[in-house]
This record gives C-alpha cells, structure tokens and sequence, in this order.
C-alpha cells in the first residue's frame, strides 16, 4: 500500500509527525515505520560530538549520558580518530573506565579532558597516546588506576591534580617532560616509578628525580614515612616537590641545595623544622606556607632571594633569624605567622632596622639587631698532667699546625669546630706525672 499523501504537519530535532488515515492497517504500518525513525534519531543523538579536519576527528563530547565503561572509538563518520579536545566531558560523574577502541590512533588527550569526573577509576591509556594535557584528570577523585603505555612524551601541568584516590603511578621511558604540580593533592600517592631506561627520569625509594639525581622532582604525598633525607646528589628542590605531605615531619636537606622552588613543602602541616643549608640562594613563591606546626626559622647568609607568601600562614612560626644581608623579599613572606612573630637579624647587616623593618616589598615586621658581629680571638692551651707534655703531646685547631703547651693561636673566629691532639703523643697508662 502507498503512503499516504498527507505531509508532515511539523518537525522538532529532525522528528517528523503525520496525519495518518484511520485504517488500522496503514496506521500500524506508519506507526512502526516512525518509531523506527524516533528510535534511530535519539541514538544518533546520544553519541559523539566531534569536528574534522583532513579525515581526522576530535572529540568534543557526549550528547545524552554516555556510558559508565566509556570506549573512545577508533573512528567517527569514516573519520580517524585522533584527539580528545580540551574539556570534553568535564564533570561527567557517570563515566567509570575510559578504554579505547583498537587500532587507536589518538594522539592527545586535550587539557581538563576529564576534569572532575567525579566516577573516573581507571583509564587505560594507549601507546597512540603522545601528550596527556595540563589537568587532564584533575579532581577525578576516585581515580585508583592509570596505565601510561609507551608512547606518552609528555604530562602536563597539573595533569593529575587531586586525583586523591591514586596510590601509585608508573612512567615509561617514553616520558620526557612531566610538568609541575602533576601529582598535587594526590594524599594517597605512595609511590612513583620509571622506566630505568626513561633519559630524563628516574625513581628512588618512589621518590621522583631527574635521570642524574640532581633536582627532586616529586615526593609522594602518600608516603608513610615521617622523615625524608634527601640524596647529597641533589642541588634543586623542585616545583611542588613536597606539596601536601602531611605525614613528614623532618626533612634533611644535603649541602648542596641552591635552589627550593615554588609550593616546595607547601601545606607540609607535619613539618616542625627545617634546616636550611648555606648554599641556598633562593627560596619562591610560597614554598613554606601552611606549615602550620613550623616554629622558626633561619635563613642563611648565601639566600639572596624569597618568594611571595614564602612562609605565610604558618600559624605557630614565631621567629626567622637572618644570617646575612635582607634579601629582595616578595610580597606577604611571613603574613599571618603565629602573635608575636619577630624578625632577628644580625646587627650590622645591610637592609635591616629595629624595632620595625620594611621589607623589599613594603610589607612591615616586628624586627631586632640581636647578633654582633663575629670578633677574631685567640686560643691558648695548656696541657695537662706534666707527663704528657714530656711525652710529646702537642695540640691543634681545626687541622691547623701542631702546637706546643702554653702556645697560643692568635686571629681565630669566634667557632672552634675542632681541637686535637695527636694520638701517638698521649702518655702511657701509669706515666709519671
């Protein structure tokens, strides 16, 4: 039978409605025939946004409710699929798993792609896959499984940011730039591994470094231990290096240190002390603050730099002492420090005053000149009992020359760090006196 020739009388998102005729039989028949169409508009409908370039499709998102096991195809309208774009299913909370489709040819996975997706607990990430984009899973809290296979160059910035359900995490050799802040706020990161055949990475102990142990790239907030020495082979603490390890409560910096970079031990709430050695010439923005159990604090000669908020809101830090000159300060440094907070400097350095000190930046403390310069002195050692003297004993400072009894070693700072006397010169047992 023919259709009949009545026309559509309206048509809303592509959904036609018709006058059919009373016969029962062509009603059936039309009634199917646009429950069919209905069926297969709203399926064409949840699915895919994409846009294309060349043959090469990038997801934009997900008309409808995508499903929880979220596979990203291979292809898309006889398109390749090649790319995620930047916030493509942002604060979708119904997604769980993200697989893709084999053969995969997706390249990037766009920045914030999966941001807050609240359900997110593993992704599966193929080998196509060269760059993970800044905050890609950030906030995706119940986040407890991520496979980066061979192939990924690049994480970005701040890529898994409060992924606090995340314990451990492994890089490829692949990987050649991890940008900073990736893993903060992850509070159950335990461990961070890498391929020993990664060029510019490597792990210690499920600590992060650069292949030659030089900079500290990331601590793993998740960590059980409450005391961390770093390696004598680092030289630079980096960006976020500490960020939220509540648990530690010392760290050891080795000699060597020149740098602590930006939120270095930001938010470390356990860190009661922190011993900052004389080769550091720089401290950056808010590398200290919300150390809330830090009670001073002593800044070395050799630091001639600190960053904003470097130490702010650390509510129970009552003191810093400056060994040297006032550096170039940054705005806020010691704001919001515990009641009473004073600045102790050495009288006569450069840059300072009592009782109130404006800072670099403008910003004004409580301050007092309590040390005095170092006076050079002298040292005078007499040995005793008589047997030793005959006996040859002889005494020295800090590796100095050997000095007879009664000698006296004039022009020495005001710290002895050693005295000694040798040992073949000590008397016998019994020795007359």
């Amino acid at each position: 039978m023919s259709p009949p020739n009545n026309p559509p009388t309206e048509s809303r998102h592509g959904i036609a409605t018709f006058r059919l005729p009373v016969t029962t039989g062509v009603r059936s028949r039309w009634s199917f025939v646009l429950l069919l169409f209905l069926v297969l508009t709203i399926a064409a409908r949840a699915d895919f946004t994409y846009t294309t370039s060349g043959g090469n499709a990038t997801i934009t998102g997900y008309t409808g409710t995508p499903p929880a096991d979220l596979t990203i195809p291979a292809t898309l309208g006889g398109n390749t699929v090649t790319a995620i774009a930047s916030d493509a299913f942002i604060n979708n909370t119904v997604i769980t798993s993200v697989t893709f489709a084999p053969p995969s040819s997706v390249t990037t996975i766009g920045e914030g792609a999966f941001f807050g997706c609240g359900s997110l607990a593993s992704v599966m990430i193929p080998a196509s896959v060269s760059v993970i984009g800044s905050g890609a899973f950030y906030y995706c809290v119940s986040l407890t499984g991520v496979t980066i296979s061979a192939g990924v160059t690049s994480v970005g910035v701040c890529a898994f940011v409060d992924c606090t359900s995340l314990t451990s995490l492994t890089f490829p050799a692949s990987v050649t730039d991890i940008g900073d802040g990736a893993f903060e706020g992850c509070t159950k990161l335990a461990s961070i591994s890498v391929d020993g055949s990664n060029p510019d990475y490597s792990s210690v102990g499920g600590v992060l470094f650069d292949k030659n142990q030089t900079t500290l790239v990331a601590y793993p907030a998740g960590n059980a231990v409450t005391s961390y020495t770093v390696p004598s082979s680092v030289t630079a603490i980096g960006n976020y290096a500490f960020y939220l390890c509540a648990k530690l409560g010392s760290v050891t910096l080795p000699a060597g240190v020149t740098s602590i970079g930006d939120f270095g031990f930001f938010a470390c709430s356990g860190l009661t002390g922190i011993a900052i050695p004389a080769s550091v010439t720089s401290i950056g923005n808010q590398t200290f603050a919300n150390c809330g159990k830090l009670t001073s604090v002593t800044i070395p000669t050799s630091v001639t730099s600190i960053g904003f908020y470097a130490f702010a809101y650390c509510a129970s830090l009552t003191a810093a002492t400056f060994q040297g000159n006032a550096p170039t300060m940054g705005s806020s440094v010691f704001s919001n420090a515990a009641s009473g907070f004073m600045v102790y400097y050495q009288r006569g350095a450069a840059g300072f005053s009592s009782p109130t000190w404006t800072d670099s930046s403008g910003d004004s403390y409580s301050a007092t000149g309590t040390f005095t310069t170092p006076q050079a002195g002298s040292l005078q050692v007499t040995i005793t009992p008589a047997g030793a003297v005959s006996a040859g004993a002889q005494w020295q400072v800090d590796g100095g020359a050997w000095q007879n009894s009664g000698a006296t070693v004039a022009a020495l700072g005001v710290a002895v760090s050693r005295f000694g006397i040798p040992e073949s010169s000590h008397p016998s047992p019994g020795a007359p006196a």
